[in-house]
């Protein structure tokens, strides 16, 4: 695949002399810049994903108000796998839909196995 890029004459000559600097071409320091920042978007979305199921499982240990044991293992289990699946179903709707996901795909994409969710308890929907 083919991508031309244009740059203005300012930033053309900024990329053109850092490349210089740095011993490489304007390619290779446009790639190295777009995949850092890929990069870095990558491990802030995983920081965020873990923020939010730390905060979960914190909310938790506040309402329980004693010592975790390992009888809140399953409860545990069912909070992480919601607050999974809120992400993953965020992250659907927020992107184009580039390919239909089947039901095994999408527990996949949640982490969640077919035995893990016939074992959680059934919710009636209104």
């Amino acid at each position: 695949m083919a991508l031309a890029l244009q740059f203005n004459d300012t930033d053309a000559q900024l990329f053109q002399n850092y490349a210089n600097y740095n011993n490489e071409s304007v390619y290779d320091f446009v790639r190295k810049a777009v995949l850092a920042r890929v990069e870095h978007e990558k491990v802030l979305k995983n920081a965020k994903n873990l923020s939010e199921i730390e905060n979960a499982v914190e909310e938790y240990k506040k309402e329980k108000g004693s010592p975790l044991t390992s009888e809140d293992m399953p409860k545990l289990i069912d909070i992480i796998a919601d607050v999974r699946i809120e992400q993953v179903a965020a992250e659907r709707l927020s992107t184009p839909a580039e390919k239909v996901y089947t039901f095994d795909e999408m527990l996949s994409e949640c982490g969640i196995t077919k035995e893990e969710l016939d074992a959680m308890p059934e919710v009636e929907i209104e």
